[in-house]
């Protein structure tokens, strides 16, 4: 399955969470591939920054990037079009609608985090979400 992953998932996995950890290893198993934005990258880096854990941010990263099973999108001219019409439409911050633009154009089945936000584009029945929490 095509998951698109925003940064609360890989919170949720740094913190041991079941289902998170569950979903880790179904990927490395070869069951899904990931999509993450390079703003998922930032983002990321940023917590473990403010938790004064750089370094397992970095690796974290690296780790990332170096997962075959995820690709990391750069945010386009056409992804931060289309993104104002999801920032605007659904209501959410900048951040997470060049996130969502970049699950809908990639094609991802699935948003794996823990952002109502994207709660909201399931509503409208652009993705299905599962939350982590």
């Amino acid at each position: 399955m095509l998951l698109g992953t925003d940064t609360g998932y890989f919170i949720q996995y740094a913190k041991g969470n079941p289902r998170a950890v569950q979903i880790w290893n179904e990927l490395r198993a070869g069951a899904h591939r990931m999509v993450i934005s390079t703003l998922t990258l930032s983002e990321l880096l940023v917590y473990f920054l403010r938790r004064g854990e750089p370094a397992k941010g970095k690796r974290a990263v690296d780790l990332m990037l170096q997962t075959s099973e995820i690709e990391v999108v750069p945010v386009s001219v056409e992804i931060a079009v289309r993104s104002a019409g999801y920032q605007h439409g659904l209501g959410i911050p900048m951040v997470d609608s060049i996130i969502l633009t970049t699950f809908l154009g990639a094609g991802c089945e699935l948003a794996l985090g823990t952002d109502e936000h994207f709660e909201r584009a399931a509503e409208q029945k652009l993705i299905k979400v599962e939350m982590l929490r």
